[in-house]
């Protein structure tokens, strides 16, 4: 086992690096402290956060970066309150605070995978060259400092600890020059970024060869370039089902999931017309047993989310009476 590095403050004991569970207990309270402040936010701004749709997650990102860049810089002395709690601190090599710039690059890296992570961008997150730069920046960033820090011994040091000079200690300390980064780990994360550009670029050649998928697909920009949607999702599926120890039965089943920018003023009026829709786009929707349409109304700011939903189920018969109604009715 080698040995721990040591301080060149003369005391000759060893620097006291966190460890990867100590920093990852400050980020969970740090987490509930984010979510209080988001939760807050949604409370007296819900209908703006909604109307924000997939830029929801900004606002999100730029409060967490504030909140860590300063109070993790010198301004802050290098804690928030879970370092504080369990006390731990972020310094420079001269066991000084960062500066500012470095503290809020330094937490920038580190929320971007996060908050890019689970974002709504409807059809337009098909486009290829959008796969690929998410896909490097949630799977290939993220794993790379997840890996890091769970492996990087024996300080712990990972990228966005890296790009800013920054380390993760019990105390203040004057701390050596570390040995540069190990090979392994330079390969296990140049393999990793490798995998989230050639994987999901795979998916995207092997949906485009799925012929069944196209008309899917197509409801899907087609709900998608409604200035009221968010983004939505359409799914194909069936279920098997007896009755007192009769045959099985199958029902073959149409979901749509719309994330909508305001509520409807006619819930039931709105899901025909998205079913309507799907009709339009699939042809084989109106042989389905039953098509279900999910109204989601909410925001996701990324430290905090609400949604509140309505799912309405029909025959297609009864959809397109439905639909039909109003247009009666004028």
């Amino acid at each position: 086992m080698s040995e721990a590095p040591q301080s060149d403050s003369g005391s000759g004991a060893p620097v006291a690096y966190s460890g990867a569970w100590r920093r990852l207990g400050a980020f969970c309270i740090d987490g509930l402290v984010l979510g209080i402040i988001g939760l807050a936010l949604g409370a007296v701004a819900f209908a703006r956060l909604a109307e924000l749709g997939p830029w929801g997650r900004l606002l999100g990102f730029v409060i967490a970066v504030a909140y860590f860049g300063i109070l993790e810089s010198r301004v802050g002395g290098g804690r928030t309150l879970g370092k504080r709690l369990l006390g731990i601190r972020v310094v420079d090599h001269n066991g000084r605070g960062l500066s500012l710039a470095q503290a809020l690059l330094r937490s920038t890296i580190f929320f971007v995978p996060y908050f890019l992570n689970g974002l709504m961008l409807g059809a337009d997150g098909m486009i290829p060259w959008v796969v690929m730069v998410l896909s490097i920046l949630v799977f290939g960033l993220g794993f790379s400092i997840l890996y890091l820090l769970l492996f990087n011994l024996p300080t712990r040091r990972s990228v966005h600890d890296l790009a800013t000079g920054a380390f993760v200690v019990k105390a203040p300390v004057s701390i050596p020059l570390p040995a540069p980064l190990r090979r392994v780990h330079k390969i296990v994360i140049a393999v990793a970024i490798a995998l989230s550009l050639v994987l999901p670029l795979g998916g995207l050649w092997l949906a485009s060869r799925i012929t069944f998928l196209a008309p899917v697909l197509r409801a899907v920009r087609t709900l998608d370039a409604q200035s009221h949607v968010v983004s939505a999702s359409v799914n194909e599926g069936a279920s098997w089902s007896s009755f007192n120890g009769s045959a099985m039965h199958k029902t073959t089943m149409l979901d749509a999931s719309v994330v909508m920018r305001h509520w409807p003023a006619d819930p039931k009026a709105e899901a025909a017309s998205f079913a309507f829709t799907l009709f339009q786009d699939i042809p084989d929707a109106g042989t389905r047993d039953v098509v279900s349409v999910r109204l989601v109304y909410g925001y996701d700011i990324g430290i905090a989310r609400a949604w509140r939903s309505t799912n309405y189920s029909y025959t297609p018969a009864a959809w397109m009476r439905l639909e039909s109604a109003p247009k009666m009715a004028r």
